[in-house]
């Protein structure tokens, strides 16, 4: 049991599938940018996985429920204060044990979906589920 749950991870990952959380888990993807006025070229790591993905949940939230947008905002909640966390843990210790596996359950067969609709993340369960949806 043990091999087969690393080789699962190993595939979302890392592996040659979709590698749908390889920004959340895997090694970060370095690019090369210019900095200052002498245009020294130095590595930067992409901003990608549960930051990205507490963004789109952000912006889900201020296009949809402005007013609670509004709100949270008005008193100085952060999402990313909740949601990182939840979506690093990939809401363990947030759901319920058996809802939690059903999530899982459709997350993991959500994201390696060859057939995900063009422009559609590949983790947007964890977003549909944050958001309510």
């Amino acid at each position: 049991a043990e091999i087969r749950a690393f080789w699962l991870l190993f595939q979302l990952t890392g592996g040659l599938g979709r590698q749908s959380f390889r920004d959340y888990y895997g090694i970060p993807r370095k690019n090369m940018v210019a900095t200052g006025l002498d245009g020294q070229m130095v590595s930067a790591v992409d901003r990608k996985g549960a930051m990205d993905d507490v963004h789109r949940l952000t912006f889900i939230l201020a296009r949809f429920e402005p007013d609670l947008f509004v709100h949270m905002n008005a008193t100085g909640f952060q999402l990313p204060s909740l949601f990182y966390t939840t979506f690093m843990r990939l809401f363990a210790f947030t759901l319920p044990v058996t809802t939690l596996f059903r999530f899982w359950d459709l997350l993991l067969a959500d994201a390696n979906r060859p057939d995900l609709a063009e422009g559609k993340p590949a983790r947007h369960a964890l977003i549909d589920l944050a958001f309510g949806g």
